[in-house]
């Protein structure tokens, strides 16, 4: 998934302005021809680190607050039908 360089709040401050990003997501899988399926799958293959918002408190507080985004997560899904 690639992101461009965007604002992430209304506000146009350079503070809310996300530099790019490119996050990889990986799946692998198989099915039989009996009632199961198992797959393997990568969230954020390469640990990317990025923010995903970042937003300005309200009022001149001066905060500004931002949400990291997802750390790499591997698992498996295993699927069976009845």
């Amino acid at each position: 998934a690639f992101r461009s360089p965007y604002y992430s709040d209304a506000s146009t401050s350079i503070y809310t302005r996300l530099p790019q990003s490119l996050v990889f997501n990986l799946r692998t899988g198989f099915r039989t021809t009996g009632n199961w399926d198992a797959s393997f799958w990568v969230k954020n293959l390469f640990d990317e680190t990025y923010l995903q918002f970042v937003t300005v408190q309200t009022g001149n507080s001066g905060l500004v607050i931002g949400t990291p985004g997802d750390q790499r997560t591997v698992g498996v899904t295993l699927r069976a039908r009845y």
